[in-house]
C-alpha cells in the first residue's frame, strides 16, 4: 500500500491505483526498459541479458554495468511508464516493459511522462543522467536507446538524449520532503 516518492514523478498527480482487485496500491510511473520487442511474440524482460535486443532489466536478470557493451550513457536503464502506470509492488510488466513496435508512445502499452512541455518520457541512462526522450523520436534511434549491446550504430543517438526538462521548486520540494506513506 505503500506510496514512495522515488517511484513516482512528481508532475503526475496519480499516485494509486484506482481500481480491484489492487484498490489504492502505490503506484510507479517508472519501468526499467527490457529491451526490443520486434514482435507480438517477443517478451524482452525474458530474453537472456546477452541477447541482441535486450536491454538493461529482466524478469529474472538485471545487467552489471560493465556488460552494457553500448555504452552506459547511450542506453536508457529507466522511462516512463506513459498512461499504464501500474502497482510497483506487482513486478512482471508495471515495473519491467520493453519497447514493442510500432508506436513507443501510445496510450495503451508504450511509453511516456505525464506533465512535459510536450509529448516523450523522462529517462535515466545507465549511466545515472536524466534525459527527456521526445515522441518523435527516430524509432531506429529509440530502438537502440533501449538495448545494451546491440551494437547498433543509427546516427543521431546522442541528439535524442535531450536535457530533462527541470521539475518547478514546487514539486521538488514536496517530493524532497515527502516520505512513504501508507
Amino acid at each position: 500500500m505503500q506510496i514512495i516518492p522515488a517511484f513516482q514523478n512528481p508532475l503526475d498527480d496519480r499516485r494509486r491505483w484506482d481500481g480491484s482487485p489492487y484498490q489504492s496500491l502505490g503506484l510507479t510511473h517508472f519501468v526499467g526498459v527490457s529491451g526490443v520487442e520486434r514482435s507480438r511474440l517477443d517478451v524482452a524482460a525474458n530474453f537472456p541479458r546477452s541477447h541482441q535486443d535486450a536491454g538493461v532489466f529482466g524478469y529474472d536478470d538485471i545487467m552489471r554495468p560493465d556488460q552494457i557493451t553500448d555504452g552506459q550513457s547511450q542506453t536508457i536503464a529507466i522511462i516512463g511508464s506513459g498512461e499504464l502506470a501500474g502497482p510497483w509492488i506487482l513486478a512482471g510488466g508495471a515495473t519491467v516493459r520493453g519497447a514493442r513496435r510500432p508506436n513507443y508512445f501510445d496510450d495503451v502499452t508504450g511509453f511516456g511522462s505525464r506533465g512535459m512541455k510536450s509529448e516523450g518520457a523522462a529517462a535515466m541512462t545507465a549511466d545515472g543522467a536524466a534525459h527527456f526522450i521526445s515522441a518523435d523520436v527516430d524509432p531506429q534511434v529509440f530502438e537502440a536507446l533501449c538495448t545494451a549491446h546491440g551494437a547498433e550504430s543509427p546516427p543521431n543517438v546522442e541528439s535524442a538524449l535531450q536535457a530533462a526538462q527541470p521539475i518547478p521548486v514546487d514539486k521538488r520540494l514536496r517530493f524532497r520532503d515527502a516520505e512513504m506513506s501508507d
